[in-house]
């Protein structure tokens, strides 16, 4: 019995090697497929006062690059409850084919209002593809996105951590101020919208650029996003009038603008640059990079933020356990500190 016994463990012994050589392999084959068959849903939150309160917590997906692959987008942004999706060009394959990105941008207009630009590799193809795709083709063309109705609730809801909740919970003096004050904020913001401008960009001189730029704007609009097609231009912006500008065409591997892709602060306006959707990259990058490694396709969910609650972080809420600080919790909104400012100098008034 007992040398039966020694006999299994043995074999048990030899088995455990290579079950986890089994594992390491397994590990390898998936981390290599990752590199290419894996497309990321990056979250970004942004923040800035610019944005008007009423679109705080608007989503935008940005997406570029698709090149003609079929990657199913849609189904990686369903549940994501996106507000508009915007398509920063790169539509073709080198061969001049588009079959399958039509059918990723149908499918993506199934979701939710979706507009793309053109890349310069686009341009010869785009008037076949915007007959093709119920997608909206945004040359020269701009929209302001319709008003949202929020509640002061519903934004405290949505933005305010726990310890304003639970101040508001109690009716304290301060909560009911502070309700007020964020209904204000709303009421004011409804007369301020947010503009989306499309502009491929191929012109022969920046200049031409900015001037089709600017005589896309709305004037009445608070915050501009520009949905641009040619990101070699897309760090030559600023003094257009435009906040955010949505760009591709780098495939997370050309640097000419000093960084691959991501998010960029450029003198008054916020950059967005994506490292395409497409997983097989073009011949012309593939000389730079033959391949994605860790340089994941993606498509960005861009969250707009008011720039004004501060949200405490981990350390701040476990320190918050022990010591019940929450009578200025409502100061971490950095409007409301000014608010109660001017309150209490007599500049604003109860009704």
């Amino acid at each position: 019995m007992a040398k039966r016994l020694k006999r299994h463990t043995a074999k048990g012994s030899k088995l455990i090697p290579i079950i986890a050589l089994a594992i390491v392999i397994a590990a390898i084959t998936g981390f290599i497929w990752a590199q290419t068959g894996l497309v990321l849903v990056r979250d970004i939150t942004y923040s800035s006062i610019n944005i008007p309160r009423q679109y705080s917590g608007y989503k935008i997906a940005h997406i570029t690059n698709i090149d003609n692959e079929r990657q199913h987008l849609a189904s990686k942004l369903k549940g994501e409850d996106i507000d508009i999706i915007i398509v920063s060009g790169g539509l073709v394959d080198e061969k001049g084919k588009y079959d399958k990105t039509v059918k990723e941008l149908n499918d993506l207009a199934e979701i939710t209002d979706t507009f793309f630009v053109a890349q310069k590799q686009d341009l010869e193809y785009i008037d076949d593809i915007a007959d093709e795709t119920d997608a909206i083709y945004m040359l020269n063309k701009s929209l302001i996105l319709p008003e949202i109705e929020l509640s002061a609730e519903e934004y405290i809801d949505i933005h305010c951590d726990d310890g304003i909740k639970k101040q508001i919970d109690k009716n304290t003096d301060e909560a009911k101020k502070y309700i007020k004050y964020i209904e204000q904020e709303l009421d004011k913001s409804k007369k301020d919208r947010i503009q989306v401008i499309g502009v491929n960009g191929h012109n022969e001189n920046i200049y031409d650029t900015k001037d089709e730029i600017f005589s896309l704007h709305d004037y009445s609009s608070k915050y501009r996003v520009l949905a641009f097609g040619n990101y070699e231009d897309a760090n030559e912006l600023t003094d257009t009038g435009v906040n955010m500008v949505l760009t591709g065409g780098t495939y997370g591997v050309i640097d000419t603008l000093g960084f691959k892709d991501g998010s960029h602060t450029i003198g008054d306006y916020q950059l967005f640059a994506s490292a395409g959707a497409c997983s097989d990259l073009p011949n012309s990058i593939k000389e730079l990079s033959p391949k994605r490694f860790m340089n994941f396709a993606e498509v960005q969910v861009i969250t707009l933020h008011d720039g004004m609650v501060y949200k405490r972080n981990a350390l701040e809420r476990f320190i918050d356990m022990f010591m019940n600080d929450t009578g200025t919790i409502f100061d971490n909104d950095g409007g409301y500190e000014v608010y109660t400012h001017e309150y209490s100098n007599g500049i604003l008034k109860d009704n």
